[in-house]
């Protein structure tokens, strides 16, 4: 995905962008993004990397899902604010994502990526939707810094769907 396009900077994955895209396995970012539109990236079943352009690092660094981290342990700065309802609905491949910087995560983003494991809510979130990692099969940890007790801008059901066996 190119930073600009036809002389306009890219800053948004629109809604539906890639939704049933069986075949993408790896998709790179540029920094220039702020936000990932509503089932953006919906049943994309083989889609197991995402790469983002890194605004303090011109390298390429792989990252799996949406960690945010570079080979060195890193945490990167990106300018992603806010991902859309069911953006990443089904992706079974995802294993773990850190979501430094994200301060919107909208319902059912995650819903369905069984391979999921772990999840780190950083300070900088406002908002998160219902049901985000319903039928998140194989997550076992969901990590949300800052103060816990004060979950202001959760959703009530944020946890709906959720195994019994994951520790928050």
């Amino acid at each position: 995905i190119p930073a600009e396009y036809n002389g306009k900077q890219v800053t948004k994955i629109d809604d539906n962008a890639f939704s049933g895209n069986t075949h993408i396995e790896t998709i790179t970012l540029p920094a220039t993004i702020i936000e990932i539109g509503n089932s953006a990236f919906k049943d994309c079943v083989s889609l197991k990397l995402l790469r983002f352009d890194f605004i303090k690092n011109t390298a390429q660094n792989e990252i799996i899902a949406l960690a945010l981290k570079n080979e060195s342990g890193e945490i990167n700065e990106t300018n992603l604010k806010k991902i859309g309802v069911e953006a990443f609905y089904n992706c079974k491949s995802l294993e773990t994502i850190d979501l430094q910087g994200v301060e919107i995560i909208d319902a059912r983003a995650f819903y369905g990526c069984v391979k999921l494991r772990s999840v780190t809510i950083p300070e900088t979130i406002q908002s998160v939707g219902e049901r985000v990692f319903a039928k998140c099969d194989t997550l076992e940890k969901i990590i949300i810094e800052g103060a816990k007790d004060d979950l202001t801008g959760f959703a009530d059901d944020w946890k709906d769907g959720l195994s019994q066996n994951v520790k928050i």
